[in-house]
């Protein structure tokens, strides 16, 4: 028997080991859906929701957080990420790390190849 171990990711971003690798750039969405944040964590509610994604080869992404007027509101990632499934947590919170209002809030896949939209509901 051969075993292999395989380091933790270094990137903050959760790889899914063993997972199917996408033919093409998928966004399979956030989880949960709506959400609330953590200022509101004392009620029933998740304090995080996680964006999805597939990637069919190594790649330079960047997955960006925008409110409905268009302002961008946080960089959740940005860089080169392995073939494969990928998860990234956000936690209701702006790229100065203060809490943002409830409301609808759109993400932004981007690759070199392909940009995918999603959009979800933060809840107070």
């Amino acid at each position: 028997m051969n075993f292999v171990l395989a380091p933790k990711s270094t990137t903050g971003v959760d790889d899914e080991a063993g997972s199917k690798i996408p033919k093409t750039v998928e966004l399979y969405g956030n989880y949960p859906n709506p959400f609330r944040s953590a200022a509101s964590s004392r009620f029933a509610g998740n304090p995080e929701t996680q964006i999805a994604f597939g990637l069919p080869a190594t790649m330079r992404v960047k997955l960006r957080l925008f409110n409905v007027l268009g302002e961008e509101v946080a960089v959740l990632h940005d860089g080169v990420l392995n073939a494969g499934v990928h998860r990234i947590n956000w936690n209701g919170r702006n790229q100065a790390g203060r809490q943002v209002g409830t409301g609808l809030y759109l993400y932004r896949l981007e690759s070199a190849t392909v940009t995918l939209r999603g959009k979800m509901l933060l809840l107070q």
